[in-house]
Order: structure tokens, then C-alpha cells, then sequence
């Protein structure tokens, strides 16, 4: 597992079958600085990452979005690729 900050800026849910397969998703967006040492980019990206089923979208609806957030996603591999999995994550109150 691995934790990281980001500021969670956006949530959506999916439930449903696209050509007759069936989908039932929670996705979460993010923020999140690109890491210093890159070469090729600079500032911040935006990433999608799944939060498992839509049912968790419940508990994000009313959220106020922006917020930063400690991040707790792990590294999992589908179809042969990498996909990273939001496990969790929690608010940072903001300081002042």
C-alpha cells in the first residue's frame, strides 16, 4: 500500500451494462503534483482512480470539492496492466 496527498477534486459513479457487459464503478479524481525529478512535465496532472463499486459514491455526493486528502492506493495489475486502486482516504483539515 502507499500513501500520498492529492487534493480530491471530483467523484462518479457507473452502474450499468454497456454492451451487455456489466459495470458498477466509483472513480475518484485527483490532483496531485508531478513528482520534481521528471523531465518531460511540470506543475500538476489530474488522475482518475477507481474506488471500487458505485455505492461509495454515496458517501462523496455532498462533499464540499475541492480537499486535500491523504491518499491510500495500491498497485494492481488487470488485463496485464497496471491500474492504481484507491483503498481509502482521509481528509486534512486545513491549517489556520
Amino acid at each position: 500500500m502507499m500513501i500520498q496527498h492529492g487534493t480530491i477534486i471530483g467523484a462518479k459513479q457507473f452502474k450499468g451494462t454497456v454492451e451487455g457487459k456489466d459495470y458498477d464503478t466509483c472513480k475518484i479524481r485527483v490532483m496531485m503534483a508531478v513528482p520534481v525529478d521528471s523531465d518531460n512535465e511540470t506543475g500538476f496532472n489530474v488522475v482518475e482512480l477507481n474506488y471500487g463499486k458505485s455505492e461509495k459514491f454515496a458517501g462523496l455526493k455532498n462533499a464540499q470539492f475541492p480537499f486535500e486528502a491523504e491518499l491510500q492506493f495500491d498497485v494492481q495489475i488487470r488485463s496485464g496492466k497496471p491500474q492504481m486502486q484507491l483503498l481509502g482516504f482521509k481528509a486534512i483539515q486545513a491549517k489556520g
